[in-house]
């Protein structure tokens, strides 16, 4: 995400370290970085995000918890050695809640994966938001 957009995200925001986790984490994904990558210091992301250091360290500290990356000896954080598996069980867990959303609105399994190749068609159609 972008410095502006987060500036208005954080508006009336208690938690920006979790919003600025998640964004750290979808950049992580987005751009398939390898396991044991450095990241960027802790103070090259409080000026991205024009935060302090202790809200990136709180961000981290959270990645770090949920396993998306680790510090090292020296003092600087990288990405995990298990991130591809992080990222299959994160995808996992978002089917899985899809899936259990849709029955909640009445879908059967058969349903659900017509509605969803439908949405499959629209993408490869050319409208790269489907109906979004």
């Amino acid at each position: 995400m972008e410095k502006k957009s987060l500036k208005n995200e954080f508006a009336g925001v208690k938690c920006k370290y979790r919003l600025i986790a998640q964004d750290i984490q979808f950049n992580i994904f987005l751009t398939r970085m390898k396991a044991n990558t450095p990241l960027p210091s802790v103070r090259s992301y409080a000026e991205k995000y024009s935060v302090s250091p202790n809200t990136i360290v709180c961000a981290f500290r959270l990645l770090k918890n949920n396993g998306v990356i680790y510090s090292n000896r020296t003092n600087n954080y990288c990405v995990s050695e298990k991130i591809e598996q992080i990222r299959i069980m994160i995808a996992d867990k978002l089917i899985c809640n899809l899936i259990t959303d849709m029955e909640h609105l009445g879908y059967s399994h058969k349903e659900f994966l017509q509605i969803f190749n439908d949405y499959l068609d629209t993408v490869e159609a050319g409208d790269i938001m489907g109906k979004c």
